[in-house]
C-alpha cells in the first residue's frame, strides 16, 4: 500500500494574492447545478473546507442565511476576509484558520458542506474519522 502523501503546511504561503487573482473560477453553471441540487432552504449554513481565497463561498453565499470559510493558510483567510468586508458580506461570512480536519461542530450544523479541488490535501485519518461523528451528513442525490 502506498504512503499517504502529505502536503507541508507552508505550501501555499505568500500566494494568497496570486490565487485570489489568476486561480479560475468555478463555472456559474457549475454553481447553478450544485445550488440546484443542494436546494438549501436559505435559512441554513454553508461550510466550505479548504476553502481558499472563497471561490466556492463567495458564489454560493446567496443561498445560505451564514458561510463559514474553513482554511488552514491564514493569508488565505485573510483575503476571505477583506472580500467579505469589500462584498458587504463580513456578517455573513465567517473566515476560519483551521485544518478541516481539525474543525470542531455539531452534526446538522451546516446545511451544505462543500469542498472543491482540496480533498487530495486532507489527511486522511482524521477524516474517515469524520464519518461515525457526522452521520446526519447527507451526500446530494444524481
Amino acid at each position: 500500500m502506498a504512503s499517504e502523501v502529505r502536503f507541508g503546511p507552508a505550501l501555499y504561503r505568500g500566494t494568497a494574492g496570486y490565487y485570489d487573482r489568476f486561480r479560475l473560477a468555478y463555472p456559474d453553471a457549475v454553481i447553478a447545478d450544485l445550488a440546484h441540487r443542494a436546494a438549501p432552504s436559505g435559512r441554513g449554513r454553508l461550510l466550505d473546507l479548504a476553502c481558499g481565497t472563497g471561490q466556492l463561498a463567495f458564489p454560493l453565499r446567496g443561498w445560505f442565511a451564514d458561510v463559514w470559510a474553513v482554511d488552514a493558510e491564514p493569508e488565505m483567510t485573510e483575503v476571505v476576509r477583506a472580500k467579505a468586508i469589500a462584498t458587504g458580506a463580513a456578517a455573513r461570512v465567517r473566515a476560519v484558520t483551521a485544518g478541516a480536519e481539525d474543525l470542531h461542530s455539531e452534526p446538522g450544523a451546516f446545511e451544505l458542506i462543500v469542498i472543491g479541488n482540496a480533498f487530495h490535501r486532507l489527511r486522511r485519518d482524521p477524516v474517515a474519522l469524520l464519518g461515525p461523528k457526522y452521520r446526519s451528513w447527507q451526500p446530494l442525490a444524481g
